[in-house]
């Protein structure tokens, strides 16, 4: 009878727990998540070791890694934002876009293509001035075509206009060509990019690339002369007869009577603030500026992100050169005849006798030119606030402009444009990636010059258009920055995205290539990898990954509260007890 009670008060305890259900909070050990990713596109397609496909190599890989981290880590096979890490299986750099504070590892399938030849990226501007050539930057990758030898051509409007050849030196070898290409039509010009071997390849569909670009306007030139000087009248001159520019200016021939060259400016010249519509300033005559234009010409430079080039003719002219470079320590040096200054860039060589050397400059100066003997710097660019500013001090190198082929007008030219291009738009465009194939995501990022910000207030989105479509873009953690997205459609080929404040005072566009051959051209998949603090490996050490997981990511502790009685466990001594209890009444004759 003892030991039927027992079992009788042992199976009344248990129903009596399950139904209060007690808890109790523990420190336990949490597994961190990892994401594993593969990545799907044509070139995936592509056999790999063994003559597998990297498609069926990468699902191979994806499930080593789960069956092995599944003890230590919680493995999901989506992409998580709040995972401890994520690796990404396959050829070649995503176009999704990965926080920069999240931390990736990756495993790079490497084709085994021999003998083949793949364009590997392809880097063009995105728009160019009228009368411009365009040069591509197009990257290719030769595996076991040693002897043999491969020719670029790159097709505008079904004609050739630049081409390349290069002769294959090793088993493995990446070669760059540098092509100036002529556009031909009319704006977008799509440049098609063709590869040939003289050797039988594997296959060509890493052969071929695409790149639009877009027909950029004139570079908006404003010269500002506080009073008539030779120096800036003859840049002014040079940049006249180059139909990149549109330049217009105003100069002060007297207290009352100013003349205008060109279209009218957009703004007085005291309120150069407004004056959007100005990629580069070039400003002359600089000692009898008034200080409301140094101080619109300062403003220009680190609130409109413009730039201005300062071209004095006289020593006097340096007082208001140290307004905008405090730092700027000068003495002059007349030279018995002209002499050609030290050139430290591809810009043409300057002469001059009459010269303002800086025996000191500002911190992060650029220096384009040197005087010759003494080699300091003459010709300098200074970044300030978010523009630039160029200073000259080869005040008579307009006298000897016409020698050396011209190299004055070539030097102004190619200064002025620099500084005009590198001016911040009102809202900078970027794409992610600029070459899509149909279907990939393309991230958009816009960021909004300080300038403009105060007409964007408080507003929680951009709108956008690509194409004929509209896209909202949303802010981001950082100030001034929004993001969106959207899928690449080749009925967008090529598309143009425009973002803009809705009154259409600022806007910014950029232009994305739609390519079906643009999975083919990514870069490599450990740059993802180096740049999210991740290790790369290939098919063949995805032990050592694992390895690393379990050396760098390490368990959190969190507390669980744990209902020791909701486990099914309990249903076996339940059952258990019920049936000794029974068991034992039955033998004993009793029910």
């Amino acid at each position: 009878m003892t030991i039927e009670r027992l079992l009788r008060w042992f199976v009344v305890l248990i129903a009596i727990a399950a139904a209060i259900d007690p808890s109790f909070v523990l420190n336990g050990r949490a597994r961190p998540r990892v994401s594993v990713l593969t990545q799907d596109g044509a070139s995936m397609d592509l056999p790999v070791a063994g003559g597998q496909s990297g498609r069926l190599m990468a699902a191979d890989i994806s499930a080593r890694l789960k069956r092995d981290l599944r003890g230590d880590f919680e493995i999901v096979d989506t992409r998580d934002e709040a995972a401890a890490w994520t690796i990404v299986v396959g050829d070649s750099y995503p176009e999704e876009a990965f926080p920069d504070e999240g931390r990736v590892s990756t495993v790079t399938l490497q084709h085994r293509l021999a003998p083949n030849v793949s364009v590997t990226s392809v880097a063009g501007p995105a728009s160019v001035p009228v009368a411009t050539a365009v040069r591509l930057r197009i990257v290719l990758r030769a595996d076991g075509l040693t002897g043999s030898a491969s020719d670029v051509i790159v097709r505008a409007g079904g004609a050739a206009v630049g081409r390349a050849a290069h002769d294959w030196t090793s088993d493995r070898e990446i070669w760059t060509a540098e092509i100036a290409a002529v556009p031909i039509g009319s704006p977008p010009f799509r440049f098609e990019i063709d590869v040939s071997s003289r050797t039988t390849e594997e296959t060509d569909l890493d052969n071929h690339a695409v790149v639009d670009v877009d027909l950029s306007p004139r570079l908006r030139i404003f010269v500002l002369e506080g009073r008539p000087s030779w120096a800036s009248a003859f840049v002014r001159r040079a940049l006249e007869e180059d139909p990149r520019f549109d330049v217009s200016g105003v100069s002060q021939a007297a207290p009352r009577f100013a003349v205008t060259a060109g279209a009218p400016p957009a703004a007085e010249p005291d309120r150069l603030d407004r004056f959007d519509n100005a990629d580069a300033i070039v400003a002359g005559g600089l000692e009898a500026l008034s200080s409301s234009q140094v101080a619109a010409l300062e403003q220009f430079v680190r609130e409109r992100g413009g730039g201005v080039a300062l071209v004095p003719d006289s020593r006097a002219a340096t007082a208001v050169a140290r307004r905008l470079l405090p730092e700027l320590e000068t003495t002059e040096r007349l030279l018995e005849r002209p002499a050609a200054l030290t050139r430290l860039s591809s810009a043409a060589s300057l002469e001059a006798s009459e010269l303002l050397e800086a025996t000191a400059i500002p911190h992060g100066a650029n220096v384009l030119a040197r005087g010759p003997g003494s080699d300091r710097p003459i010709v300098l660019a200074v970044p300030v606030g978010e523009g630039y500013v160029v200073f000259s001090g080869a005040m008579d190198a307009w006298r000897f402009r016409g020698d050396h082929d011209r190299g004055f007008a070539k030097f102004w030219r190619s200064t002025v444009a620099g500084l005009a291009l590198s001016a911040r738009a009102p809202i900078d465009v970027q794409l992610s990636p600029v070459r899509a194939a149909p279907g990939e995501r393309v991230s958009v990022t816009a960021r909004v010059r300080p300038l403009e910000r105060q007409r964007l207030g408080d507003r929680l989105a951009m709108d956008a258009n690509v194409g004929a479509s509209s896209l909202r873009l949303w802010p981001d953690a950082a100030q001034g920055v929004f993001r969106g997205g959207f899928v690449a459609d080749a009925s967008q080929a090529p598309a143009q995205v425009t973002a803009g404040i809705g009154d259409g005072s600022a806007k910014g566009t950029a232009r994305l290539t739609v390519d079906s051959h643009a999975r083919n051209a990514r870069a490599p998949l450990e740059l993802l990898a180096a740049s999210h603090a991740g290790v790369n490996v290939d098919a063949d050490h995805v032990a050592d990954l694992e390895r690393h997981l379990r050396g760098s990511v390490s368990a959190n502790s969190e507390r669980r509260t744990r209902y020791p009685m909701r486990s099914s466990w309990w249903f076996a001594p339940f059952a258990a007890c019920l049936s000794a209890e029974w068991w034992l009444r039955r033998k004993s004759g009793r029910r």
